[in-house]
Formats: C-alpha cells, structure tokens, sequence
C-alpha cells in the first residue's frame, strides 16, 4: 500500500462580484471581482498537502486558462494530478456569483457539466492505482452512478463529504460502505430524517446514519461545533 491519500472531486475557479453599495438588479454595479480556486475535493487536497500528506486528485480539467491555473496551484504544492481528465475541448468547472452589499450571496451560477466526464469507465481504468492508496476521499460533485460504483470497487478507507443539501441524496446508497462521512447539519438532518435541535437530536441523526453501516459520523453544526 502506497503512503498516499487519493481526493476525487471537483476543482472550481470561482468568481466573486462585490459591489460598494446595495446591489441594484438590471444594472452594472461598481464594485470588487475576484477570482478563486475552490471546489470541495479540491480544498480537502490542498489542506491535506499543507498538513504534510502526499494527496493524488483525480479531477476534471478543460482546455482553459482557468485549468492551467488550478493546475499550477495544486502541483505547486506537490499535488499530483497524473490521474486527472484533461479535456481540451471543455470548460473547467466554474462557480460565479453576485454577492450583496453586506457579502452575502444573492445569485450564483455554477458550470460544472465537465464532471460527467468521471463515468464509471474511467475510474475503472484507475482503480489498481485507488486500491494502493492509503485512503480515498469522495465529493458528491460526482454523479450517483460513479459513487455506487466506487464505493462497490474500493477496498481502502472510504470517506466523503456531502457538498451540499442538493446533492447529498446522492450517496445515500453507499453510507454503509463508508469510513467517515461528514454531512453539516441540513445534510445529516436530509439523510437520516431526524431534525437536529439540540445535542440529543443531534445523538439521534448520528445514530440512524450509522445504522447504515457507517462507521464514523462528524456533524458540522456551524457555531455550535461537531457532534461526532
């Protein structure tokens, strides 16, 4: 076994507006643009490569300055990405949004069709490399079809964090084959059907995931900690 933590998930460029008063719909707004790289499994690798580890990301890169980008970034600090599809005729992932004048989302756009490109033919094509890892970590950017196939497939720790309430629903199907999972406090209540109010409810979440099979659950509660 290589002592080596594989990430599969997406790699975002994102683009922040802020405008320097209230936000007025239908016009142009001075303001502030910046651009990041973001993505769940994207910063679960880097902030593993801070912390030391050696991280393989098996991501899904276009044919645009903004994969060259992400790219440098993440190689930059030792990431490997040998693994990743490069897609000269796709866009790399792109998440845009319009903020208020109090820095709050007001509407956003995400371009993220590049990862139906991770089909369970690829990763099959990878898996001698996975099953040599010391773990896998998954994000639910990746489609239903491709989670079942490689939680079915994968035979070192499993992990993975659900991204978002909307697409939380899709690993739903592999709780039981999973090591840790890490779901904030609307994904836990969504997939165990428990309403999380206090510490006890919070207990009762945590209890029927489990029931699934899964070994470890950490609840992100926002100012309120982690049950786990």
């Amino acid at each position: 076994m290589d002592d080596v933590i594989a990430v599969i998930g997406s790699a975002n460029m994102d683009i922040g507006g802020y405008p320097e008063g209230p936000l007025a719909a239908g016009d142009s707004n001075p303001g502030r643009v910046r651009l990041s790289v973001g993505g769940v499994g994207c910063n679960i690798a880097r902030n593993l490569a801070l912390l030391g580890a050696r991280v393989r990301f098996l991501t899904a890169l276009g044919g645009d300055l903004y994969a060259q980008g992400i790219a440098q970034m993440l190689e930059g600090l030792g990431i490997d990405l040998s693994l990743s599809l490069r897609l000269a005729d796709e866009h790399t992932s792109t998440y845009l949004f319009i903020a208020d004048e109090r820095g709050d989302m007001s509407v956003a756009v995400n371009d993220m069709a590049i990862y139906r490109h991770q089909t369970p033919a690829y990763f099959e094509r990878m898996l001698p490399e996975l099953n040599r890892c010391r773990a896998v970590l998954l994000d639910a950017n990746l489609s239903e079809e491709a989670l079942v196939f490689l939680a079915e497939h994968i035979h070192v720790p499993l992990f993975a964090d659900a991204v978002s309430a909307a697409k939380a629903p899709r690993l739903r199907a592999i709780l039981g084959r999973l090591t840790a999972f890490k779901p904030n406090r609307i994904e836990a209540e969504l997939l165990s059907g428990v309403r999380i109010t206090d510490s006890d409810s919070a207990r009762e979440a945590a209890m029927r995931l489990l029931d699934t099979g899964l070994e470890r659950v950490f609840i992100t509660l926002g100012p309120d900690g982690v049950f786990a």
